[in-house]
């Protein structure tokens, strides 16, 4: 029987990539249930060593390594952040007069702002307004989302409620990590279908802002 890492690293290096870039996703299984980025691939939410040398092998075929994780908060900076050094350790970055400042963020190294979350919300909102307006959930929207982006969409793995900015989105796992029943999750989402719920409003609008890179950090992409 393979474990969870050996079938993530299976998957890794079978997948067929795109000549300029990977996508990395290292979502947890609970967190990945209910859609994917097209042609991503996924790894551990620590990257181990055998993950780490793929993705070098990546950088130095000159493909841009792009990250994401639930929210992209925590996981996806660090595992990038641990690929930086890596390749530092290794001297594979191109520092110098013409290359990478040692100092500062190498684009070839990056996070998707706000995750798959912002992804799929960002899809959302993007949709025509009557149909915003009138959606009560995922399912309402299902056939709206490009399938050469979003694969295996799964709507019930989502909750929708509404803002003045446009709809909210938030993944289930996100709120059965407060605890909660299966019960409690539906009286969650309901809630947040009333818009009556200011915690959850504000657990599934909030975003990372970003100020100007500090040194050694990456870039952000939305």
């Amino acid at each position: 029987m393979r474990t969870q890492s050996q079938h993530q690293q299976s998957e890794h290096q079978q997948r067929p990539l795109n000549n300029g870039y990977v996508i990395v996703d290292t979502r947890t299984d609970a967190e990945a249930g209910g859609g994917r980025v097209a042609g991503s691939v996924r790894a551990s939410t620590r990257l181990c060593q055998n993950e780490v040398q793929q993705l070098v092998g990546h950088y130095r075929a000159g493909r841009r390594v792009i990250l994401l994780c639930l929210r992209s908060q925590a996981r996806a900076p660090l595992a990038a952040q641990k690929l930086l050094q890596v390749l530092d350790r290794q001297g594979a970055r191109n520092i110098g007069e013409d290359g990478v400042d040692a100092d500062s963020f190498d684009p070839k190294v990056c996070v998707v702002e706000g995750g798959f979350v912002a992804l799929i919300q960002g899809l959302v909102r993007s949709m025509p307004q009557q149909v915003q307006q009138m959606m009560a959930s995922l399912h309402d929207v299902d056939q709206y989302l490009p399938a050469a982006l979003i694969q295996d969409f799964e709507p019930d793995r989502w909750a929708v409620t509404h803002s003045p900015d446009g709809p909210l989105v938030a993944h289930t796992s996100e709120l059965q990590s407060w605890g909660m029943s299966n019960a409690e999750s539906r009286e969650a989402e309901e809630l947040m279908e009333a818009e009556t719920s200011e915690e959850l409003s504000y657990l599934v609008d909030q975003r990372l802002s970003l100020s100007p890179p500090a040194a050694g950090s990456m870039p952000y992409i939305s």
